[in-house]
């Protein structure tokens, strides 16, 4: 998702840029040389009469080329500036629409992210206090236990007190076992909540929820510290 967001991101800059007026400078360089049999004519007499021949060849030709002597220069810029121009401008908006469009999905996506993170969270609270209050429920079955079987030994009490004593013990063990197990569970789904769900979507845990995700991964640890 978010890859997708920075490719939009590139995008935009490419359209916006298309709109900008363009600038191009060229500029080039010559050297030239003549070679060959040149004649020099001239009017004489009202007449075009040939008055001086100068030999030459290749060699002539590169000795020129080689002195410098035929150099030519050449600058020149073009500039180009987008007058109305509405292609660039649909393209631009059609770039700017379709990156909010990746943005809106990468903001669904971490809402939900945080909604599944606290959801979780909560329910890691919640089933550590109920280990809490069905030990204190076991403590106590215990020592009815106890007290009912010092009782029947001393002829205070009969078996049929003792037994349902210890059938809300083993109860009590059962309630006690189930919470642990209701707890582990949710120690998992809090993990995948702040574990497999962000992998999934690329999405850096951390920078994404900030002190939320800090805060909840601290108490979890806390939680299951205990």
């Amino acid at each position: 998702a978010m890859l997708d967001r920075d490719n939009k991101d590139i995008d935009v800059q490419y359209r916006k840029n298309q709109k900008l007026p363009v600038f191009d400078v060229t500029a080039s360089y010559t050297q030239n040389g003549t070679g060959g049999v040149q004649t020099v004519r001239g009017n004489v007499l009202g007449t075009s009469q040939v008055l001086n021949v100068i030999p030459g060849g290749i060699g002539n030709a590169l000795g020129q080329l080689f002195g410098y002597g035929y150099t030519g220069y050449n600058v020149g810029f073009t500039v180009s500036i987008p007058l109305n121009n509405k292609a660039a401008d649909a393209d631009f908006s059609r770039a700017v629409n379709d990156r909010q469009i990746s943005q809106n999905k990468i903001d669904a996506v971490l809402q939900q992210v945080a909604l599944d993170v606290r959801n979780a969270l909560t329910q890691v609270q919640t089933n550590r206090s109920r280990i809490d209050t069905t030990e204190a429920a076991l403590k106590l079955a215990r020592q009815k236990l106890d007290a009912e079987q010092q009782k029947f030994q001393l002829g205070t009490s009969t078996l049929r007190f003792v037994l349902e004593e210890q059938q809300n013990v083993a109860q009590a063990e059962s309630n006690e076992l189930q919470t642990v197990v209701n707890f582990n569970k949710s120690l998992v789904d809090l993990d995948r909540a702040t574990g497999m769900t962000l992998k999934k979507n690329n999405i850096d845990f951390g920078k994404a929820l900030g002190p939320v995700a800090a805060a909840s991964t601290k108490n979890a640890s806390e939680i299951a510290a205990r």
